[in-house]
């Protein structure tokens, strides 16, 4: 990897140490820097998989406060608070 640095009113011998210095850094950056793609895509998966459920899950409790709304609780303030809730 080609590195450029631009040191205003620095001494050859300063540029020269600071470019040591940051080639070092990011050298040592790169080695230990490691991304697994495997474990990226199967927790991808995984959360794909959970926002699945909590879906269904939601669509029950939609489903669930419609019943309600229509056959229980059919007027009133807890109708209308539960009307609100839904949307």
């Amino acid at each position: 990897m080609e590195l450029s640095f631009e040191f205003i009113n620095q001494t050859e011998e300063q540029v020269e140490e600071y470019e040591a210095l940051f080639t070092q850094i990011i050298d040592t950056t790169t080695r230990l820097l490691k991304i697994d793609d495997d474990y990226v895509k199967n927790t991808a998966t995984e959360i794909e998989k959970w926002a699945a459920q909590l879906q269904t899950y939601f669509g029950t409790y939609q489903t669930c406060l419609e019943n309600i709304l229509s056959d229980a609780i059919m007027e009133g303030d807890t109708h209308d608070a539960l009307e609100r809730l839904k949307s």
